[in-house]
């Protein structure tokens, strides 16, 4: 398959706008390429996209040009095929389950980011991409990113929402969130799930993770996974990204434009994200269809456990970050709330935030005066009506009613900003976790954080009885983690009666099982996929 290589269109009189046009030229496939048209095939018969199939012209939008209306879809009556410009029932109002139908996605593969800062060094690396349905099974797209994107697993999953427009956040704030995230990200080998643009926090992400990746040198082992999570209908190029009909396997990668003025509306990727994940529901220019499948996504790697041998109540420990952001960011944070996620609010960075933060201050002493204090902060920042005013009202409440499930941090610049983001969103997992100290000692070991054993489990108030911690000494000796065997020995453990004949035998028959394994695979720069 080879995507053109064209100019970018123009500017349409809509807010979005955008067209899938002809076929494009297929190219010749070698032997070295084999691999590339299985993955192909693969995605194209696994993964859907949806389409318009019932124009439905949108009476409530006038169009300057009358012969070309807008469909309730979102997009111009030409950009539907010409079959699909008939419809029977013309005043049925528009729906994705009535009026769209499935087929085998054409937009999927590799991105090359043109004018991307370090493009020009080749320090841009090339970044996967698939359009799906919303309906995906998130089963099916956790085999694509362990199997075909080959990611592995994760041994925490930090999800950031917020902004996804541009918002002001001081170079010294956003010095502090950005290397505290990349530092939590980075010493528990973490993804990072975002929303994917380049735009609001999720540029935020990408600048940090671009900017740890050009310190370390762009080394293959110390690249952070950062997937960006979109929608499809609200993305600028789109017919970059989308092959012709009939092609069979790419020559080359889609070229994405950062060198070109943005368009009013159309939202561009971020190329500083690893992998996305574009979510299509046939519409156009209406956000927050990807939002239901992401929750899903993060719940189903959530509910993975976090290394083969941990206890089959120790899943891969999910984190929602949330910064800044509008109406759809409380809706996310309560998704994650009901999921179990535990949420770290990052005060003082604006709007939902804030509003978020201010409620969870409060909820102790919750009151009618609380109550409309936060209603008048919705308002002032949001546009409401009666019923998403008392919607979203309600999703704060149930969110505050988990309180093991929120956790703020003050991003004051004022009060003396604390570098400690990384220590916060690992106090957060913990937090959820009360009660159950073993699991939390677990997790700080699977994440070789003894920094945080110290500060949030080895306390003056716990006591540990004789034997508690044996399989905790077991899995320090066995992943050489002599910090935390040190730490063990502080708190009591005598390994002169730990090392009886028993558990010897118990080591070294390990041992030999794991001399007799085959050694794991390379590394994986997570920005190349295994190609």
């Amino acid at each position: 398959m080879i995507l053109r290589d064209q100019p970018l269109p123009t500017t349409t009189t809509y807010k979005i706008n955008f067209c899938m046009e002809g076929s494009q030229a297929g190219g010749s496939t070698s032997s070295v390429e084999l691999n590339a048209m299985e993955k192909s095939g693969w995605i194209e018969s696994t993964f859907s996209m949806r389409v318009c199939n019932r124009f439905t012209e949108n009476k409530k939008k006038t169009s300057p040009d009358q012969d070309n209306p807008l469909c309730q879809c979102g997009k111009k009556k030409s950009c539907h095929e010409p079959h699909y410009h008939q419809n029977d029932d013309p005043s049925k109002p528009w729906s994705v389950e009535t009026h769209t139908l499935k087929s085998p996605t054409r937009a999927y593969g590799e991105i090359e980011f043109v004018g991307a800062a370090g493009w020009g060094q080749g320090q841009q690396k090339l970044r996967k991409y698939v359009r799906v349905d919303y309906e995906t099974d998130p089963n099916t797209l956790m085999d694509l990113i362990q199997k075909q994107w080959n990611l592995g697993q994760p041994k925490l999953l930090i999800s950031v929402t917020g902004g996804a427009t541009n918002f002001p956040l001081n170079s010294n704030l956003k010095d502090v969130f950005g290397k505290g995230l990349i530092e939590a990200a980075r010493s528990t080998d973490a993804w990072i799930i975002t929303g994917g643009s380049n735009s609001g926090v999720m540029k935020y992400v990408g600048e940090a993770v671009r900017d740890y990746a050009m310190a370390e040198g762009g080394s293959a082992s110390t690249s952070i996974v950062a997937i960006g999570i979109a929608t499809w209908g609200i993305l600028d190029q789109q017919e970059a990204l989308t092959r012709g009909e009939g092609s069979k396997l790419p020559s080359r990668s889609a070229i994405y434009r950062m060198d070109q003025q943005e368009q009013t509306g159309p939202v561009r990727l971020d190329p500083n994200h690893t992998h996305f994940i574009l979510v299509d529901d046939g519409t156009s220019g209406k956000f927050g269809k990807e939002i239901k499948l992401r929750s899903d996504l993060e719940k189903q790697i959530s509910e993975q456990k976090v290394t083969p041998e941990s206890d089959e109540r120790l899943n891969i420990p999910t984190v929602c970050v949330v910064v800044e952001g509008g109406p759809n960011t409380i809706q996310t944070v309560h998704m994650a709330v009901r999921n179990g996620t535990p949420c770290l609010i990052i005060d003082g960075s604006g709007r939902a935030a804030n509003i978020l933060a201010y409620a969870f201050d409060n909820h102790r002493t919750y009151s009618e005066s609380v109550r409309g204090e936060i209603k008048k902060r919705l308002l002032g920042e949001f546009k409401f009506s009666d019923s998403d005013l008392d919607k979203h009202q309600h999703w704060i409440e149930e969110c505050i009613g988990q309180p093991n499930l929120i956790n703020v941090y003050k991003l004051d610049a004022g009060s003396g900003v604390s570098t400690d983001i990384d220590r916060a969103i690992l106090h957060a997992l913990l937090k959820a976790k009360k009660g159950i100290r073993i699991d939390q000692l677990q997790l700080a070991m699977v994440w070789n954080r003894v920094d945080v054993a110290k500060s949030e489990i080895f306390t003056d108030d716990n006591d540990w009885k004789m034997g508690e911690l044996n399989e905790s000494v077991r899995y320090a000796i066995e992943h050489d983690l002599p910090n935390f065997l040190e730490l063990f020995i502080e708190n009591g453990v005598s390994m002169k009666d730990y090392l009886t004949e028993d558990e010897l035998t118990i080591l070294y028959g390990k041992l030999q099982r794991m001399n007799e394994e085959p050694p794991d695979r390379e590394h994986i720069d997570p920005g190349s996929g295994g190609q």
